[in-house]
């Protein structure tokens, strides 16, 4: 529904707290494969979205992660951003990562 909602940033977020929730159940039960596992925690796109959350949510620079007028200028790239962040999911919840 963020997504649909136009909230981008929000939707990256919980597409990174969906996966990690579902890694965390994964290894905790001793459930899936390695390759399944590795990817998700360190495949090159699955780093960038865990990096664009962490910039969101843990944002230590003098400026802030995204201003309004980021959400108001920038919102094509937000965009897409959100759709991959949402694909990227889709996927590692599917198990084809």
């Amino acid at each position: 529904r963020v997504f649909a909602a136009g909230a981008w940033v929000a939707a990256v977020v919980l597409a990174q707290t969906a996966i990690d929730s579902e890694i965390s159940e994964r290894v905790e039960q001793a459930v899936g494969d390695g390759l399944y596992l590795n990817e998700v925690r360190f495949g090159r796109d699955y780093v960038w979205l865990r990096d664009r959350r962490n910039a969101y949510l843990h944002n230590e620079g003098p400026l802030p992660a995204v201003t309004a007028r980021d959400l108001a200028l920038d919102g094509p790239r937000l965009e897409k951003e959100a759709r991959r962040a949402v694909e990227l999911m889709a996927d590692a919840l599917a198990g084809r990562a």
